[in-house]
């Protein structure tokens, strides 16, 4: 009827961060699960359509793709109130009168670091189009389970983040004009998450899949290794203190080492500040392991190791 795109979208049963446990369920997190479905829903239905007359298929999408994704029953209770939520937000007005829609567009693009070669970022654009025929003016969305507060640091990065990849990608197609203006627009928060995760028993300290689906694809290999290490869960695109105007892309709080990979992306006296506080601050995600080495965990199996094997020469040195 209209409703939905002829595109199927993606699969939305189990990502590649989601393995199926034991009892039939999946290990990823709560936030992990119904964001997945909630994209796997924003992209199959045809927002050129109003609001209004989305309501109904947005149901039974929901309904279809949470049975796919295994989720629970609050689950997929909380996955239908963020959806028409957003059907709902001011944003979707401005998609419905576009002459056209792009959603889950891939890019690709390259960010130069204070030193040493530019690192290449890959990701996914959740939703963007042109405001006028002419393809000269543009909105680019992003669907955020998290998202920080307005006049934050956090929300300034992710503004310009989103900008930066919206741009690389317009400027690789031919058909694409001169562009004269990109705005940017992050939905979110899900609250609705919050309850649905207390419920199932997760909190913070058990959110590494969380961690794992939240990051960018380029950093996921370094990030399993610092699990697999020992350390504490980094926190991604974190402000290092709170009083300065600084964003590290993973910052490990507790030993004071955060990786900054974009050049100029904390000017040189904030920089100065922060390594006289006691910061260290890398530019490469291989870097940030060395520096990091084993976390206190493996430490401590290290040195319990190492006590056995004393106590197993001295039970020895006393039985001769």
């Amino acid at each position: 009827k209209g409703s939905v795109r002829l595109d199927p979208g993606r699969p939305v049963e189990l990502g590649a961060e989601a393995a199926v446990d034991g009892g039939g369920g999946t290990s990823a997190s709560v936030g992990a699960r119904v964001g997945r479905v909630v994209h796997g829903v924003m992209e199959r239905l045809d927002l050129s359509q109003p609001a209004s007359s989305l309501t109904d298929v947005a149901a039974d999408l929901v309904a279809v793709l949470s049975t796919s994704a295994l989720l629970s029953v609050d689950e997929a209770r909380a996955t239908g109130h963020i959806v028409r939520r957003i059907l709902s937000h001011p944003a979707l007005k401005d998609v419905q009168r576009a002459p056209e829609r792009w959603h889950e567009v891939p890019f690709t693009v390259t960010q130069p670091k204070r030193s040493g070669p530019p690192s290449m970022v890959a990701g996914t654009i959740d939703l963007c189009f042109p405001v006028d025929v002419a393809r000269t003016r543009w909105v680019v969305i992003d669907w955020k389970s998290k998202v920080p507060g307005v006049g934050t640091a956090l929300r300034a990065k992710y503004e310009a983040q989103l900008d930066l990849y919206a741009r690389a990608l317009l400027h690789t197609m031919d058909s694409v004009g001169s562009i004269a203006d990109v705005q940017t627009a992050i939905v979110g928060p899900y609250p609705e998450l919050q309850a649905v995760a207390a419920a199932a028993g997760e909190n913070d300290d058990d959110g590494a899949a969380e961690l794992l689906v939240d990051a960018p694809a380029s950093l996921r290999p370094m990030l399993t290794q610092l699990i697999e290490l020992g350390h504490d869960l980094p926190e991604l695109d974190s402000d290092l203190d709170d009083d300065l105007p600084a964003v590290g892309d993973v910052v490990c709080r507790a030993a004071r080492v955060a990786l900054v990979q974009e050049a100029g992306q904390i000017d040189d006296d904030t920089r100065a500040l922060l390594l006289a506080r006691g910061w260290r601050l890398v530019d490469d995600g291989d870097a940030l392991v060395a520096l990091l080495g084993p976390g206190p965990e493996l430490l401590d199996e290290d040195a319990v190791g190492r006590a056995d094997q004393v106590d197993e020469a001295g039970s020895t040195a006393v039985h001769r």
